[in-house]
């Protein structure tokens, strides 16, 4: 009874149909004896057979092995289907920093999932007591669970602490939210241009600035291409939308499949143009607002006419997929303008719905720009056509009583 492993848990990966189980060892690889306790993780596919490092040792208590002083128990373990990372976390006594015998806290791991460490190594996580260097308060009984959507863990655990007046011996239940670092993480870092918590209209999805002509296609700006310049006549054009036809945008993507790929801005299961998606997966920018207010004939405006208009949403797909946000909700800015000024007017120019009272004939082009934060930004446009009023132009007119 030398050697022995106790105090399981495991947590199961359903991107590869497999768990992975932590446990508390007393193991003597390398330089570790008897009675010095580590972490270890093993694999497990859906029959139970192992799969690849056998007893993966996690944590590294003590600055050295060898001693029995330090150790690592009562391990918990959660998986993160958004980054495919494991979060282990344990109880440890350590003498990192400026800590001492006795002196129990939080620590965590992150292990990917082949079970390889990721990033920093044996992170500490609670701070119980007001110094370090006191065995009077200690933090044990770790529980950790996993928020995927935000690539985010939460992890709580009994604690012994003197915040506010709390007192030596008086335990209560404490948290801390842990975020992994990286891109898509929502959080601006060393070596990121920009963090949006994935692809938006100005940040690409590996953290660079989104511009045409870099090289990466970005489908929220509007890009269905991005050959890493802005020349046209070379299939990609100045403004990165595809100078080729024929119902492909080019590579392996196919136009008019209804799913969107590499190199298409929009795919809405057809090669028809005039309906917010070109004959070629391109965005049709002149007819933005149609889907939004279908009732609008915008190409037989007459001078005075008096229209009601609301900005697009994501029920209209197309282009109004830059805005994820459905109807519009109170936390989006709208703002209106119309090109020439003498096309027409609005009722308000910075609502979400506004009124068009049509100006002195000729073409022009409506534009909403429309910001909902982090749930999307776009910019819509629509042509329209102002006709004279009957009578206007001099002579007799007729009106039917």
């Amino acid at each position: 009874n030398a050697f022995q492993a106790v105090d399981a848990a495991v947590t199961y990966n359903a991107d590869d149909n497999e768990y992975l189980v932590v446990w508390r060892g007393d193991d003597d690889t390398g330089a570790l004896v008897d009675g010095e306790f580590e972490i270890y993780a093993q694999r497990l596919n859906n029959t139970g057979g192992e799969e690849g490092t056998n007893d993966i040792r996690v944590s590294n208590a003590g600055s050295t092995d060898g001693v029995t002083t330090f150790g690592a128990v009562d391990p918990d373990v959660s998986y993160d289907s958004g980054n495919q990372q494991y979060l282990v976390v344990w109880e440890a006594d350590n003498d990192s920093g400026t800590l001492v015998d006795n002196e129990w806290e939080i620590y965590g791991q992150r292990l990917n999932a082949s079970g390889a460490a990721v990033g920093d190594n044996d992170f500490r996580l609670s701070d119980m007591g007001d110094t370090d260097g006191s065995t009077d308060f200690r933090a044990f009984s770790a529980a950790v669970a996993t928020n995927s959507a935000a690539d985010e863990y939460l992890i709580v655990w009994r604690g012994d602490d003197d915040a506010g007046t709390l007192v030596d011996q008086e335990f209560e239940i404490f948290g801390q939210f842990f975020v992994a670092p990286g891109c898509g993480n929502g959080i601006l870092e060393a070596g990121e241009a920009c963090d949006d918590d994935g692809e938006s209209a100005t940040c690409n999805a590996d953290c660079t600035d989104s511009s045409c002509g870099d090289g990466v296609v970005n489908a929220t700006a509007g890009e269905a291409c991005d050959d890493s310049n802005t020349e046209a006549g070379d299939g990609c054009g100045s403004t990165c939308l595809s100078e080729t036809g024929g119902g492909s945008t080019g590579g392996s993507a196919v136009c008019g499949n209804g799913t969107l790929e590499t190199d298409e801005a929009c795919d809405d299961g057809n090669t028809s143009s005039g309906d917010g998606c070109s004959d070629v997966c391109n965005i049709e920018q002149e007819d933005d607002l149609a889907c939004a207010n279908p009732s609008a004939d915008f190409l037989n405006l007459v001078e005075g006419q008096v229209i009601q208009l609301s900005a697009p949403d994501s029920s209209c797909g197309g282009p109004t997929a830059l805005v994820m946000a459905q109807n519009l909700p109170d936390t989006c800015d709208c703002t209106w303008s119309i090109t020439p000024d003498e096309r027409g007017s609005y009722s308000d120019e910075t609502t979400c719905t506004t009124s068009l009272t049509a100006g002195s004939a000729g073409t022009g082009q409506l534009t909403v720009g429309v910001d909902c934060g982090s749930d999307g930004t776009g910019t819509f446009n629509q042509t329209i056509s102002v006709v004279a009023a009957p009578g206007s132009s001099g002579g007799c007119s007729l009106i039917r009583r």
